[in-house]
């Protein structure tokens, strides 16, 4: 017995230190060294630092803590809290754990840091004790990912049961910041919070201001979980009325902007807000919302007023607008009806929009860029249907007038823009299928026989479409004069008529057909109409990829009176180089390429004629515009004409042959004109920027060929103005050019250069036109001269043509001439006359046998002008001559008739 007596003795003594110690725990981890015990082990497992200055832990009764603070691993502050209470103690939270009783917070402050990755956790390293997975989202890189096993699905986070009170008491928040001081955006922040088990209503009341006492924040409703634990976003109920007044925004777009690309705006809030209801079976929602004087300081945007209601009712799939209304001084929208769902409902939204105001808004808020700038007004209605996804427009009318572009300086401008069209838009797959629609304006019409979009967010390699188009050429290049280069005084005019199939759904296989044609076309510049067109015809069907660097053109063709082509092509481009192989036949009209060589190189040739050559070419180059340079060019074509007339000579039924290599064209003429030989040898430099026409080195290109009148009018009168006009001529020329380089840009006179010899046999010529004036002026009245066998060098540099003298056999007299002709047809020539006897007298002619004046010719190759005060000059200089050396009276009288 005395054994057992001790033994229950000392299982009594255990029972009473084992309550004693438990009962003194709550004093132990309340005392010093307790509590830093605790918070030692709370600390490493948690992402940052807490620290409490004192806290009273009890088995009965209030519990509370005094001055707690939290830090983040970085030791920036983000919670504050003044005293916690809580109602219960530890005994009871154990025995009845649902129950938490009534948990007071009593002036928190919470302190929002946006972290460097910008998101809300703290940079640096997480103490290994804690799992980097649980808090980034994110495992360690220094532990191998385990493979992946299937588990069972889940149903969702399980809440526990939990019933009391949490109230918060003169609460903030603040923005914190270490470029800026800390802000506090919300204050006196009064919330509590009932909780009362699954399947009952959680209520809750929220007030607080926002800056001021007069801007205030004030809610109340309830949320009821559940009643399984479930947490089911779609099954939980609301309802909540929020009221918002005169709330300043900037401190809200401020926190935005500490975790996006949002700007911070300013401006004023009121709102009532009321929702009710859960997603599974519909909630409502009304708003009234107004925000006042909005505006964006750093972008210099100013909005003014923008109100916003809603009346609707929205579940997970779908939403029935009752009402919807967007009023501000840049849009006016209204919209109605249902979307998404199984819904058969309308769909109709309405919009009436200021476009200079939109365009400002857009560009504020960083959607659009500030090298736009538009104007004009904007009105969009849309009549549908919406079931699930799938959103049928049934209409949609678009109308915009008065439109103004400005675009980098670029300006497009249209009266009126009507777009109307049908169409079907899949919201989850992003897809738009238009079957039909038309585009109006002042440009012309475009009509959509069917445009289908694969993904809006891939366009480019999802687009199918077939349209046609009806253009006023003109009205489109002065709308898009600033977009559509030509050169200065040029104009275009007619109607273009198109079909563009296109179809961009395969990106290693992208398609394109072209059918078009014109009417009316013209293309004129200050001088005549360049090209007058009927109707040209252009077809293309050509194949590439989503990168346009590799096309294959199946089928080209073009049918115009300037030509007529059939073309088949390839083109790639690869490591800034490009190629392009092409085959065809081309039918050249010949009389507008010599209207076009007249307009820009200033070289009087004319062709005529128009038959289909076969040509092969292939070429590489690098670079594009001003920079592109030609690498290699090689292939064969030809040029057939019927006629060409130039420089006085005519060629009948001829085919030019051109050769294609080493980056330049080669063309060949041989041919019988005016009983001699025409060996024309030309080729074109494709190397640099503009194309230069240069020709072999002492290349005889004419030989033992008749002088016409048409000859010596359009060839030697460019060469020497004595030839321009003369009746009649005889004799035979040859032509020698040592060397030959004319750029085709008019811009580029300057640097027009040739050298050569012109060789001539018997020839003889009846004066006429300046001829005529000089020999009228030595009172010389035949009109026969001889040039006979002689040669004359002409040269062509800095704009100007320059020849040697040229002598000619008047009875016994001489007359020469020389000088420059520039290619302007400018003359800055010199004739030296001799003194006949018909000028000066039998007896005045004894003494000035021989004797010449130098008379300037100036004006231009048509019309030369004849410097007759010079001539007077030197007549009055000679009979002062004759009067000073006492020559006879005779002479000096002979001299002096000379003025009267």
């Amino acid at each position: 017995m005395k054994k057992k007596y001790k033994f229950a003795s000392a299982l009594g003594i255990l029972i009473i230190i084992v309550i004693a110690i438990i009962a003194v725990l709550p004093l132990v981890f309340s005392s010093d060294g307790g509590k830093k015990f605790a918070l030692n082990q709370i600390n490493q497992r948690i992402p940052g630092e807490l620290a409490v200055e004192s806290w009273s832990l009890r088995w009965l009764g209030n519990m509370s803590i005094e001055l707690l603070t939290f830090n983040d691993i970085n030791g920036q502050r983000l919670l504050d809290l003044s005293k916690a209470s809580i109602s219960r103690g530890l005994l009871s939270l154990i025995t009845d754990h649902n129950n938490v009783g009534e948990i007071s917070l009593s002036k928190p402050l919470i302190s929002i840091i946006p972290s460097a990755n910008g998101s809300s956790l703290p940079d640096g390293d997480i103490p290994s004790s804690t799992s980097a997975e649980s808090i980034t989202g994110a495992r360690s890189k220094k532990e191998p990912t385990p493979p992946k096993k299937k588990s069972p699905a889940k149903k969702g986070f399980t809440m526990p049961s939990i019933s009391g009170t949490i109230l918060i008491e003169n609460g903030a928040v603040q923005l914190s910041s270490s470029n800026a001081p800390s802000q506090v955006v919300v204050n006196d922040l009064d919330i509590e919070l009932t909780l009362t088990g699954l399947g009952e209503p959680i209520s809750f009341k929220v007030n607080g201001n926002s800056g001021s006492p007069e801007s205030t924040l004030a809610g109340s409703g309830t949320l009821t979980l559940p009643a399984d634990g479930v947490l089911d976003v779609n099954k939980t109920e609301l309802d909540m009325m929020l009221n918002i007044k005169d709330v300043d925004i900037n401190p809200i777009t401020t926190i935005a902007a500490l975790y996006s690309d949002v700007p911070q705006i300013n401006g004023r809030l009121n709102a009532d807000i009321a929702v009710k209801g859960n997603l599974a079976d519909g909630v409502g929602i009304k708003t009234d919302l107004s925000a006042i004087d909005l505006a964006i300081p750093e972008r210099n945007a100013v909005f003014g007023d923008i109100k916003v209601v809603l009346d609707g009712n929205a579940t997970k799939t779908s939403a029935n607008i009752n009402s919807a209304l967007i009023n501000s001084k840049f849009c006016n929208i209204t919209a109605s009806g249902i979307y998404g769902g199984a819904g058969s409902g309308g769909l109709t939204i309405k919009s009436d929009m200021d476009i200079t105001t939109t365009v400002d808004f857009l560009k504020g808020i960083g959607i659009i860029t500030n090298d736009i700038s538009c104007a004009g007004e904007l009105k969009v209605a849309i009549n549908g249907t919406s079931a699930g996804d799938l959103i049928t427009v049934k209409q949609a009318d678009v109308n915009i007038t008065n439109l103004d572009l400005d675009y980098q300086g670029k300006k497009l401008k249209q009266k009126s823009v009507v777009l109307s069209a049908p169409a079907k838009i899949n919201i989850a797959k992003r897809q738009v299928d238009i079957p039909v629609g038309k585009l109006t304006a002042s440009l012309g019409s475009v009509t959509l026989n069917s445009l289908n979009v694969g993904d809006w967010a891939n366009v480019q390699s999802s687009i199918k479409t077939d349209v046609q188009a009806d253009i006023d050429i003109k009205a489109t290049r002065e709308a898009l004069s600033d977009f559509i280069a030509l050169p200065d005084n040029w104009g275009v005019s007619g109607r273009l008529k198109t079909n563009l199939k296109i179809d961009f759904t395969k990106p290693e296989n992208y398609k394109l057909k072209i059918n078009a044609t014109t009417s009316g076309l013209k293309i004129e510049s200050a001088k005549p109409p360049l090209v007058i067109e009927d109707s040209p015809i252009l077809t293309v069907d050509l194949t590439t990829n989503h990168k346009f660097d590799v096309i294959d053109v199946k089928n080209a063709t073009v049918s115009s009176e300037i030509m007529d082509l059939d073309l088949v092509a390839g083109f790639k481009k690869h490591n800034g180089e490009s190629s392009l192989s092409m085959k065809g036949a081309l039918a050249p009209s010949m009389t507008e390429l010599s209207r076009y060589l007249a307009a820009y190189s200033n070289i009087p040739v004319k062709f005529s004629g128009k038959k289909s050559e076969p040509f092969d070419i292939a070429a590489n180059w690098s670079g594009s515009g001003n920079e592109l340079k030609i690498l290699s060019m090689k292939g064969n074509a030809g040029l057939y004409a019927d006629t060409i007339d130039g420089f006085g000579f005519h060629v009948r039924t001829l085919t030019i042959p051109v050769v294609f290599e080493d980056n330049k064209a080669e063309l060949k003429i041989k041919a019988k004109v005016n009983d001699g030989d025409l060996d024309f040898v030309s080729n074109i430099d494709l190397s640099g920027t503009h194309p230069v026409i240069y020709m072999p080195d002492d290349l005889v290109i004419l030989k033992d060929v008749n002088i016409t009148t048409e000859v010596a009018d359009e060839l030697l009168g460019l060469i020497n103005p004595v030839f321009q006009g003369i009746s009649t001529v005889t004799g035979k020329m040859s032509f020698v050019m040592n060397n030959f380089s004319w750029p085709l840009k008019n811009e580029d006179m300057m640097a027009r250069v040739f050298a050569g010899k012109i060789m001539f046999n018997d020839v003889n010529l009846a004066a006429n036109g300046l001829l005529t004036d000089l020999l009228d002026l030595v009172k010389e009245d035949t009109r026969e001269l001889n040039i006979g066998n002689t040669s004359i060098d002409i040269s062509c540099a800095d704009g100007k043509i320059k020849s040697s003298p040229l002598h000619l056999r008047i009875k016994k007299y001489e007359l020469i001439l020389d000088g420059i002709v520039g290619l302007d047809k400018s003359l800055n020539y010199q004739a030296k006359v001799p003194m006949t006897e018909t000028l000066v007298g039998r007896d005045g002619y004894k003494y000035l046998a021989g004797t010449s004046l130098d008379i300037p010719i100036g004006g231009t190759v048509q019309k030369p002008i004849l410097n007759l005060k010079s001539f007077q000059t030197a007549i009055s200089k000679l009979a002062a001559d004759a009067a000073t050396k006492a020559l006879s009276g005779e002479l000096e009288k002979q001299l002096k008739k000379l003025f009267e």
